[in-house]
């Protein structure tokens, strides 16, 4: 044989070694790339129970915090309900001792309403949303002194009935101080009536300090009341401040 014909038939077996080499090459890298993603495809199979698992706690904690929240919610949802009774509560029982002490100009078709906001109580002649007044719209100094004092009562006598946190201690000072034409004497007498009223009843647990210039005398104790009569510069009843004058 020729050398020429040797060389190219060595050539020749080269080529097909290298092509089969190649060949070969190109599978096993397409297994390896198939073993590859096979077993990325294992290890994403075996973090999913942790996964799942982690997810189930975090589903778990979230339905705790929802039932939580829900709780909460219906908890705020019977607070406003019952602060709704008790602001109902607090304006029947306004308008009702307005009517027992026959304050001037309410009457029984006359509403009352607390804004919840100012907690500021507005009169409706007759319903009259428009015709409204409150605490800056009483008139005279009388009037007005009587109007909260009303108000104050009423506030009491609700926490009493609802059983409500309130200091149980009223003050009532000088009511009768600033009593002026347009306000009939009567209405300050119906006024301690009811207030004594009230002390003997729904308020039976409360201390009252009353401070006025003339005396009403005490209906309805037993027991428990104690008077005393102050006058300047008058031994037998001296002021609590000897001393003081007043402005």
């Amino acid at each position: 044989m020729k050398r020429a014909e040797i060389s190219h038939s060595i050539d020749s077996a080269r080529q097909s070694v290298e092509s089969q080499y190649l060949q070969r090459a190109r599978q096993i890298e397409s297994e390896l790339g198939k073993l590859n993603e096979r077993r990325r495809f294992l290890m994403h199979v075996r973090a999913m129970p942790a996964d799942i698992e982690a997810r189930m706690e975090s589903a778990d904690k979230l339905s705790a915090d929802i039932a939580k929240i829900t709780r909460n919610i219906s908890e705020e949802e019977e607070k406003f309900e019952k602060g709704r009774i008790h602001v109902k509560a607090l304006e029947e029982n306004f308008k009702s001792i307005l009517r027992a002490i026959k304050f001037p100009e309410i009457g029984d078709t006359d509403g009352i309403h607390i804004n919840t906001r100012t907690w500021l109580p507005y009169i409706y002649p007759e319903g009259n949303f428009d015709a409204a007044w409150t605490f800056y719209d009483v008139g005279s100094g009388g009037k007005a002194v009587l109007f909260k004092i009303s108000y104050a009562l009423a506030i009491h006598k609700t926490a009493a009935e609802q059983g409500l946190p309130i200091p149980q201690l009223l003050i009532v000072d000088s009511t009768m101080k600033n009593i002026t034409p347009d306000i009939n004497p009567l209405v300050f007498k119906n006024f301690y009536k009811e207030l004594y009223r009230l002390l003997n009843a729904e308020l039976i647990d409360w201390q009252c300090i009353v401070v006025d210039q003339t005396f009403s005398p005490f209906e309805g104790f037993k027991t428990g009341t104690f008077e005393r009569k102050m006058v300047v510069d008058d031994p037998e009843h001296p002021p609590l401040i000897s001393y003081y004058r007043g402005h």
